[in-house]
């Protein structure tokens, strides 16, 4: 019965420790690592946080509020591009683009990365996932019959760069992979 109590407290124990351990010390170790390493440096060394710049879950913060700002800049854009142009085709997928991303802000906007640990990653993938999901929907409704050039591609590639980073950045710490190890 001990070894048992001894199990499950074991296991407790090892769900609950700090995500990152030291697998990957420092930010340019992990983000040499990603697809876009310079993007994710990048981003990582404008930060002025310190604090954040500390561990892999004030990295991922870092990464997820990028992915915040250049959402929320997108949603400006995609609300200028229905101001300056009001046929309806381009006008259904704006409308489209502005319920993704309203949705992909609040996503971003619920993810505590300080409570990261190996107990929750799969949560933390799946809100990642569906962000990148609501990204793709904003653009591919532009290719809806009848196929239209979308006013906002580069802000949502931009979008989609830097949620793909943060969710690298998750699987590498997780699985020491790039994709997700659910």
């Amino acid at each position: 019965m001990a070894d048992i109590k001894t199990s499950f407290l074991i296991c407790l124990f090892a769900t609950l420790l700090p995500f990152g351990q030291p697998q990957f010390t420092t930010y340019q170790q992990i983000c040499q690592r990603t697809t876009n390493s310079n993007l994710c440096i990048q981003i990582i060394d404008a930060s002025t946080s310190s604090r954040l710049k500390a561990n892999v879950n004030g990295w991922l913060q870092i990464l997820s509020d990028q992915a915040k700002r250049i959402s929320l800049f997108t949603l400006t854009k995609i609300d200028d591009a229905g101001k300056n142009n009001p046929s309806p085709r381009l006008s259904r997928s704006l409308d489209e683009c502005r319920v993704e991303y309203n949705e992909i802000i609040r996503g971003l906007e619920q993810l505590e990365w300080r409570n990261l640990n190996r107990g929750n990653y799969a949560d933390f993938n799946k809100a990642l996932g569906y962000d990148e999901l609501s990204v793709s929907a904003c653009t591919n409704d532009f290719s809806q019959d009848p196929p239209i050039q979308s006013p906002v591609i580069i802000y949502t590639q931009s979008t989609k760069d830097v949620l793909d980073l943060t969710l690298e950045v998750l699987n590498l710490n997780q699985c020491n992979k790039i994709t997700a190890c659910i």
